[in-house]
Formats: structure tokens, C-alpha cells, sequence
């Protein structure tokens, strides 16, 4: 009888678990119920930590930067792995002309150690933030996994007396397809090639599909940072 009730209870935990990562690996169009942050809006800098080197990384780190591109990603979510390739050749292609690329997880049960253990079996080649208590997610009012946020540093010193602002110019989906041999419209490289180009950046946001972030509940105590 014992047996058979310890059979039954690991059955459920593990139709659970399933039921979980189903929900996660969903490859779904995200309920926006957060207003998107305007295209154009300047963007304030942020603190977080390099999941790998539990280093303080920042914008301001990089100063020679010409871009940056912030991908908000999750470890169980299918939708976002997909994209890990892509966007692996995508900092490769574009790393010499001035584009940083940046990887952040706001996913509140994704720790500290599940987030480092991503990247390295990912062979992620940039670094990999850890948004605690979902900061930088709240202030970019990103909502899924994969999302991509294209911002541009402008240093023009008579316009900011010295100071670095920070301007978003794309954000939303990184293509149009999940499979990367469907993808026909390439949203977020065509974004950095206006960038870059210094034409006239076509100013948009693509709604994002994949896993919605898991948010703490803005109620509860604050996680601290380890």
C-alpha cells in the first residue's frame, strides 16, 4: 500500500512538472497587458549581475559601445532556446561594428545558478544579467521571452552637456518565425542596420511571441540580490 501511494504521489509531482514546462515552452502571442515604452523614449541606465561572473554590469561599462541589444531570455522556455543560435551569429556579425549584445532573465523562479548553467551549456558568447525582482524588465515594460530591446547611446555633448542618454530605437520580436529557416522578416537586424547606417531609423515596435516573464508579485518582499 505504501508502494503503491509513493508511486502515485511521484506520478503527480511529475505530471505537474510536465504541466509547468508545458506552460513555460509555450510559443504563444503574449497578452501585452503592459503598455509598451514608447519608441524614442530615453531609457535610464540599470545595475545588474553578470550571471557567470557575478560581476556588476551596466551600460555605462561600455563605453565605446554603438548599440546595445537586450534580449530578454529564459532558461525552460523553448521559444527563447530557439532563438540562442541566432542570436549567437547575430553578436558574431555584428560585434566589430560596435554592438553590444546583452542576454537578461527576469524569470523570478529562474535562479542564480539555473541561469549560469544556461548560458554555459548554450555557449552563450555575451554576457548573461540576472534582473532580480524583474527591475530592468518592469522599466523596459518587457512582457515575453524571447524580446528584444535595440538602444542607442547618444553622446552628443552640446545636446547633453557630457552626459550619456540612452534612446530605444526597435523593440519586440528579434524575427517573425521561431524556425529560424521560416523566418522571412528580420526585425531586429534590419533595425541595426538602419542604426548603424545613420538613415532615418524606422521607429516600431513587433509584438513579441513566446514565454510570458515570470513577474514577482510586486506585494511580496523583495528577493535580495546574492
Amino acid at each position: 500500500m505504501k508502494k503503491s501511494l509513493a508511486l502515485t504521489l511521484a506520478a503527480a509531482v511529475l505530471a505537474a512538472l510536465a504541466a509547468y514546462a508545458a506552460f513555460r515552452a509555450a510559443t504563444t502571442s503574449v497578452e501585452e497587458t503592459i503598455e509598451p515604452l514608447a519608441i524614442g523614449s530615453e531609457v535610464e541606465d540599470f545595475t545588474l549581475i553578470d550571471a557567470r561572473e557575478r560581476q556588476t554590469a551596466s551600460l555605462g561599462d561600455y563605453e565605446e559601445a554603438a548599440a546595445f541589444a537586450l534580449i530578454f531570455i529564459g532558461v525552460e522556455c523553448e521559444a527563447s532556446n530557439a532563438y540562442i543560435s541566432r542570436l549567437s551569429e547575430l553578436h558574431e556579425a555584428y560585434k566589430q561594428k560596435g554592438v553590444q549584445f546583452l542576454a537578461v532573465n527576469s524569470n523570478e523562479e529562474e535562479m542564480f545558478s539555473a541561469v549560469e548553467a544556461h548560458a554555459e551549456a548554450q555557449q552563450l558568447p555575451f554576457p548573461v544579467l540576472k534582473d532580480t525582482n524583474n527591475a530592468l524588465a518592469d522599466q523596459l515594460k518587457a512582457v515575453a521571452a524571447p524580446e528584444a530591446f535595440l538602444i542607442e547611446p547618444v553622446r552628443h555633448e552640446t545636446e547633453t552637456g557630457g552626459k550619456t542618454v540612452y534612446i530605444l530605437r526597435y523593440s519586440g520580436a528579434v524575427d517573425d518565425s521561431e524556425d529560424s529557416k521560416e523566418a522571412k522578416n528580420h526585425f531586429l537586424k534590419e533595425a541595426i542596420d538602419a542604426l548603424l547606417s545613420a538613415d532615418s531609423i524606422v521607429q516600431k515596435r513587433v509584438k513579441p511571441k513566446g514565454c510570458p516573464i515570470d513577474r514577482v508579485e510586486k506585494d511580496a518582499q523583495p528577493k535580495a540580490t546574492p
